[in-house]
């Protein structure tokens, strides 16, 4: 499975690819085994530091355990970029995390699957595979959905559908960057 990971990430550096500069203090919220946030490390030689509701880190990364699923444990402005990979979705305070990370970063950069059933699916698998605690609420969005969401919290939004890397790969991904308006 860590070498799915890592495949993954490959996405998810593609996703960012021209938002992420190796000036930039980044933040992974629902860091997880911090796979993904140490290749973007690799990738884009920027710092970054990982935060999770529990540690089952798989990679060595700066970390900070989060206290609840609610508040982020930094202060105001600590981050050029919160980073939220295939978890907005598991958020059950959706609302509350986008607030956060806007608080402690100057711009969100987020990458989310299309809601079909097989992500669905696999997503359920996948996760209790790695974390067997993980909160699964499966609040997906469409791309248009997403895009409305985020401009009623008053963010503006730049956004990429991503293409799958081949016929076999299981999900369709988007990204967004937001910044308060």
């Amino acid at each position: 499975m860590i070498s799915t990971t890592v495949y993954r990430s490959r996405i998810v550096i593609d996703a960012y690819r021209d938002w992420v500069s190796k000036t930039d203090r980044v933040l992974d919220i629902g860091c997880g085994t911090a796979i993904v946030i140490d290749e973007l490390r690799r990738y884009f030689k920027c710092q970054v530091v990982g935060t999770d509701l529990l540690d089952y880190r798989k990679r060595e990364v700066p970390f900070k355990l989060m206290e609840n699923e609610n508040r982020l444990p930094f202060r105001d402005g600590e981050f050029d970029l919160a980073i939220f990979n295939d978890v907005l979705h598991h958020c059950s305070r959706q609302d509350d995390m986008l607030r956060e990370a806007s608080r402690v970063a100057k711009r969100v950069l987020i990458f989310e699957m299309k809601p079909t059933l097989v992500a669905k699916i696999l997503d359920i698998f996948i996760n209790q595979f790695y974390n067997r605690k993980m909160n699964i609420p499966l609040n997906l969005k469409s791309f248009d959905g997403w895009l409305e969401y985020f401009s009623r919290l008053g963010f503006s939004v730049e956004s990429r559908h991503i293409p799958k890397p081949n016929l076999l790969y299981p999900f369709t991904h988007f990204s967004f960057r937001l910044q308060k308006s």
